[in-house]
């Protein structure tokens, strides 16, 4: 690979897609796509093709990112695959997709089977409209009650967000294997110290002692002296 053809795999085209890959009714571009891309070193990503043109149909959307993979393994010197990324928190936030409780809501349950089938189900959906990746699950522990992204976690208790994440993501990804088509690759978010940022400001820096930073966010504990640590 040249280091054209390196760095376009670390391109992610979202909010320009009207502008490089698309028509006003969010069908493929051919036109606008060899203007932005001609060169033929590739692309990585196109996030959520789902909200081309105020979002699309489960229908268009499968057109749509056919076409978009069509031309860049004809076009492209390497004819590598574009990733195709959607969010999908609580069902795949698309025109017409299923809509579920947010995590919050699901943590409730108590239920890590319930919760695995449910991200099955949404990985289905957005596998169909050609989806590879999820922006999700959210493992972030919630900290602080006035951060605006409490709904997105499965609540305060490291033990709960964990085992509810794992669910998630073999919801998502099953075996891994991908083979048959009708799962997702699952993204682990956010960071660590996340869910407790100043003021509960969202990306706020968060001051977090060493205990929580290992009993909490990395749901570690300090080993006793001379002994290595172990992920809980």
């Amino acid at each position: 690979m040249t280091l054209e053809e390196k760095a376009a795999q670390m391109v992610c085209v979202w909010n320009l897609k009207a502008e490089q890959l698309v028509d006003g009714a969010g069908r493929f571009d051919p036109a606008k796509a060899r203007a932005a891309f001609g060169h033929g070193h590739g692309l990585g990503q196109v996030g959520r093709p789902s909200d081309a043109a105020g979002g699309l149909n489960a229908r268009d959307t499968a057109q749509l990112t056919n076409a978009i993979q069509k031309f860049f393994l004809e076009e492209s010197r390497l004819g590598i695959p574009v990733i195709f990324h959607e969010e999908c928190l609580h069902g795949h936030a698309a025109r017409d997709a299923t809509s579920f409780p947010q995590p919050i809501g699901l943590a409730s349950t108590f239920n890590p089977g319930l919760v695995e089938s449910l991200y099955q189900m949404t990985a289905l959906e957005a596998r169909s409209r050609g989806a590879h990746q999820a922006l999700t699950p959210v493992v972030d522990v919630a900290r602080d009650p006035r951060w605006g992204r409490v709904e997105e976690t499965f609540g305060e208790d490291p033990y709960l967000a964990g085992r509810m994440g794992v669910a998630a993501v073999r919801g998502f990804q099953g075996d891994a294997s991908f083979r048959d088509r009708k799962r997702l690759i699952a993204t682990l978010k956010h960071m660590t110290g996340h869910g407790q940022p100043e003021g509960g400001m969202n990306c706020g820096p968060a001051d977090v002692s060493e205990r929580v930073l290992r009993d909490v966010f990395s749901r570690r504990s300090r080993p006793p002296s001379g002994r290595r640590a172990r992920s809980a």
